[in-house]
Protein backbone atom coordinates (compact mmCIF):
# COMPACT_ATOMS: atom_id res chain seq x y z
CA UNK A 1 0.00 0.00 0.00
CA UNK A 2 1.27 3.36 -0.92
CA UNK A 3 2.27 5.72 2.19
CA UNK A 4 0.31 8.84 1.89
CA UNK A 5 1.05 10.36 4.84
CA UNK A 6 2.51 13.96 3.97
CA UNK A 7 5.18 13.89 7.00
CA UNK A 8 6.65 10.59 5.69
CA UNK A 9 6.52 11.92 2.32
CA UNK A 10 8.70 14.84 3.03
CA UNK A 11 11.10 12.96 5.15
CA UNK A 12 11.81 10.28 2.11
CA UNK A 13 11.84 13.02 -0.27
CA UNK A 14 14.55 15.40 1.83
CA UNK A 15 16.71 12.07 2.71
CA UNK A 16 16.41 10.70 -1.11
CA UNK A 17 17.38 14.05 -1.70
CA UNK A 18 20.02 13.94 0.27
CA UNK A 19 21.79 10.93 -1.42
CA UNK A 20 21.35 11.38 -5.04
CA UNK A 21 23.60 14.19 -4.41
CA UNK A 22 26.29 12.98 -1.69
CA UNK A 23 26.73 9.93 -4.90
CA UNK A 24 26.87 12.73 -7.07
CA UNK A 25 29.43 14.53 -5.65
CA UNK A 26 31.63 11.03 -5.28
CA UNK A 27 32.87 11.70 -8.98
CA UNK A 28 34.61 15.12 -7.18
CA UNK A 29 37.14 12.25 -5.16
CA UNK A 30 37.80 10.50 -8.08
CA UNK A 31 38.83 13.53 -9.78
CA UNK A 32 41.15 14.88 -6.81
CA UNK A 33 42.74 11.78 -6.90
CA UNK A 34 43.81 12.51 -10.33
CA UNK A 35 44.88 15.93 -9.86
CA UNK A 36 42.21 17.67 -11.31
CA UNK A 37 44.67 17.24 -14.66
CA UNK A 38 42.51 16.75 -17.78
CA UNK A 39 44.07 13.78 -20.56
CA UNK A 40 45.39 15.62 -23.93
CA UNK A 41 42.44 13.43 -25.52
CA UNK A 42 40.12 14.98 -27.38
CA UNK A 43 37.36 12.83 -26.65
CA UNK A 44 37.20 11.66 -22.90
CA UNK A 45 36.05 8.01 -21.65
CA UNK A 46 32.61 7.80 -20.26
CA UNK A 47 33.64 6.81 -16.99
CA UNK A 48 36.08 10.00 -17.04
CA UNK A 49 35.64 11.27 -13.16
CA UNK A 50 37.12 14.94 -13.95
CA UNK A 51 34.57 15.49 -16.99
CA UNK A 52 31.98 14.31 -14.62
CA UNK A 53 33.00 16.40 -11.82
CA UNK A 54 33.10 19.39 -14.39
CA UNK A 55 29.83 18.49 -15.29
CA UNK A 56 28.21 18.05 -11.65
CA UNK A 57 30.09 21.92 -11.30
CA UNK A 58 28.22 23.43 -14.22
CA UNK A 59 25.63 21.74 -12.94
CA UNK A 60 25.71 23.64 -9.65
CA UNK A 61 26.15 26.86 -11.51
CA UNK A 62 23.31 26.35 -13.48
CA UNK A 63 21.39 25.99 -9.95
CA UNK A 64 22.81 28.29 -7.89
CA UNK A 65 22.27 31.37 -10.61
CA UNK A 66 26.58 32.28 -10.38
CA UNK A 67 28.19 33.08 -13.82
CA UNK A 68 31.01 30.54 -14.64
CA UNK A 69 34.45 32.38 -15.35
CA UNK A 70 35.48 29.78 -17.92
CA UNK A 71 34.40 26.09 -19.81
CA UNK A 72 36.26 23.20 -18.22
CA UNK A 73 34.65 20.66 -20.47
CA UNK A 74 36.48 18.53 -23.31
CA UNK A 75 35.46 20.68 -26.66
CA UNK A 76 33.95 18.52 -29.37
CA UNK A 77 36.22 18.50 -32.35
CA UNK A 78 33.62 16.91 -35.28
CA UNK A 79 34.42 13.59 -36.97
CA UNK A 80 36.44 12.20 -33.32
CA UNK A 81 33.76 10.02 -32.46
CA UNK A 82 30.27 8.25 -33.15
CA UNK A 83 27.36 10.79 -33.91
CA UNK A 84 25.68 10.31 -30.04
CA UNK A 85 28.84 11.24 -28.35
CA UNK A 86 29.61 13.91 -30.02
CA UNK A 87 26.29 15.28 -29.20
CA UNK A 88 26.54 14.10 -25.72
CA UNK A 89 30.03 16.46 -26.10
CA UNK A 90 28.39 19.42 -27.74
CA UNK A 91 25.55 19.50 -25.39
CA UNK A 92 27.55 19.70 -22.71
CA UNK A 93 30.04 22.00 -23.67
CA UNK A 94 26.92 23.96 -24.81
CA UNK A 95 25.52 24.19 -21.65
CA UNK A 96 28.81 25.07 -19.84
CA UNK A 97 29.43 28.22 -22.31
CA UNK A 98 25.71 29.12 -21.07
CA UNK A 99 26.49 29.50 -17.59
CA UNK A 100 29.61 31.71 -18.44
CA UNK A 101 27.21 34.22 -19.98
CA UNK A 102 25.87 37.00 -17.34
CA UNK A 103 22.20 37.06 -17.44
CA UNK A 104 22.23 40.14 -15.73
CA UNK A 105 23.79 42.45 -18.67
CA UNK A 106 21.45 43.36 -21.73
CA UNK A 107 24.10 43.16 -23.83
CA UNK A 108 24.23 39.48 -23.60
CA UNK A 109 20.99 38.70 -24.19
CA UNK A 110 21.59 37.91 -27.78
CA UNK A 111 24.28 35.47 -27.01
CA UNK A 112 22.25 33.70 -24.27
CA UNK A 113 19.40 33.59 -26.75
CA UNK A 114 21.76 31.48 -29.31
CA UNK A 115 23.25 29.44 -26.74
CA UNK A 116 19.80 28.77 -25.96
CA UNK A 117 18.93 28.11 -29.18
CA UNK A 118 22.21 25.65 -29.81
CA UNK A 119 21.05 23.78 -26.82
CA UNK A 120 17.66 22.77 -27.82
CA UNK A 121 18.55 21.42 -31.31
CA UNK A 122 20.97 18.92 -29.21
CA UNK A 123 18.24 17.73 -26.67
CA UNK A 124 17.88 14.55 -29.12
CA UNK A 125 15.19 13.07 -26.87
CA UNK A 126 17.00 12.97 -23.67
CA UNK A 127 15.00 13.47 -20.59
CA UNK A 128 18.38 14.43 -18.96
CA UNK A 129 19.13 17.25 -21.41
CA UNK A 130 15.56 18.31 -21.57
CA UNK A 131 15.42 18.93 -17.67
CA UNK A 132 18.96 20.79 -18.25
CA UNK A 133 17.87 22.98 -21.25
CA UNK A 134 14.52 23.93 -19.01
CA UNK A 135 16.50 25.05 -16.08
CA UNK A 136 18.61 26.95 -18.17
CA UNK A 137 15.62 28.65 -19.74
CA UNK A 138 13.63 29.67 -16.63
CA UNK A 139 17.45 31.29 -15.53
CA UNK A 140 17.81 33.08 -18.96
CA UNK A 141 13.66 34.01 -19.31
CA UNK A 142 13.13 34.61 -15.44
CA UNK A 143 15.11 37.93 -15.34
CA UNK A 144 12.99 39.54 -18.31
CA UNK A 145 9.46 38.24 -17.12
CA UNK A 146 9.05 40.27 -13.80
CA UNK A 147 6.59 38.67 -11.30
CA UNK A 148 5.84 35.80 -12.99
CA UNK A 149 3.48 33.28 -11.85
CA UNK A 150 1.58 30.02 -12.46
CA UNK A 151 -1.27 31.82 -12.80
CA UNK A 152 0.16 34.29 -15.68
CA UNK A 153 0.72 31.12 -17.56
CA UNK A 154 -0.73 31.76 -21.43
CA UNK A 155 -3.55 29.64 -22.40
CA UNK A 156 -1.89 29.01 -25.91
CA UNK A 157 1.98 28.34 -25.71
CA UNK A 158 4.21 30.12 -28.76
CA UNK A 159 7.58 29.41 -28.63
CA UNK A 160 8.44 33.01 -30.07
CA UNK A 161 7.31 34.56 -26.67
CA UNK A 162 9.45 34.56 -23.72
CA UNK A 163 6.46 33.97 -21.39
CA UNK A 164 5.23 31.36 -23.27
CA UNK A 165 8.82 29.52 -23.11
CA UNK A 166 9.31 30.16 -19.32
CA UNK A 167 5.84 28.80 -17.96
CA UNK A 168 6.48 25.46 -20.79
CA UNK A 169 10.25 24.94 -19.31
CA UNK A 170 8.68 25.57 -15.29
CA UNK A 171 5.78 22.87 -16.16
CA UNK A 172 8.09 20.90 -17.25
CA UNK A 173 10.54 20.72 -15.13
CA UNK A 174 7.85 20.86 -11.94
CA UNK A 175 5.94 17.71 -13.59
CA UNK A 176 9.06 16.06 -13.59
CA UNK A 177 9.42 16.48 -9.69
CA UNK A 178 6.55 15.60 -9.33
CA UNK A 179 6.89 12.20 -10.32
CA UNK A 180 6.74 12.43 -14.68
CA UNK A 181 10.20 11.37 -14.68
CA UNK A 182 11.73 7.93 -15.19
CA UNK A 183 14.10 8.11 -12.84
CA UNK A 184 14.60 8.99 -8.67
CA UNK A 185 17.57 10.99 -9.43
CA UNK A 186 15.86 13.11 -12.31
CA UNK A 187 12.85 13.93 -9.88
CA UNK A 188 14.77 14.62 -6.86
CA UNK A 189 17.22 16.97 -9.03
CA UNK A 190 13.99 18.79 -10.74
CA UNK A 191 12.58 19.32 -7.07
CA UNK A 192 15.98 20.84 -6.08
CA UNK A 193 15.42 23.40 -9.34
CA UNK A 194 11.56 24.26 -8.53
CA UNK A 195 11.89 24.29 -4.77
CA UNK A 196 15.45 27.13 -5.61
CA UNK A 197 12.74 28.98 -7.58
CA UNK A 198 10.66 29.53 -4.94
CA UNK A 199 13.20 30.18 -2.14
CA UNK A 200 16.33 32.81 -2.27
CA UNK A 201 18.79 31.93 -4.71
CA UNK A 202 21.11 29.02 -3.72
CA UNK A 203 24.01 30.83 -2.03
CA UNK A 204 26.79 28.31 -2.33
CA UNK A 205 25.80 25.34 -3.65
CA UNK A 206 23.19 22.41 -3.88
CA UNK A 207 24.59 20.38 -1.23
CA UNK A 208 24.07 23.73 1.35
CA UNK A 209 20.57 24.21 0.37
CA UNK A 210 19.67 20.75 0.71
CA UNK A 211 21.06 20.73 4.30
CA UNK A 212 18.95 23.82 5.05
CA UNK A 213 15.58 22.16 4.46
CA UNK A 214 14.32 21.00 7.39
CA UNK A 215 13.48 17.08 7.58
CA UNK A 216 9.92 16.69 9.36
CA UNK A 217 10.58 13.62 11.44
Amino acid sequence: MPNTDPKEIAYTSSVEARVVWALAGMVQAGAAELNGIKSDILVPPTDDPIEAAHRLAIFETLLTGKVGTHNPLAQPVPGSTNHHRLRELEFWYTLANFVCLRDDDPNSAKDIDATLAALRNLLDGRENRDVLYSIAVVRALGQRVSEYTEHDAPLHFDESDNESKLAVAMKFVTDEASGSSTTNVIRRLCELAARSWTAPRLSDCPASFIRSQRIVS
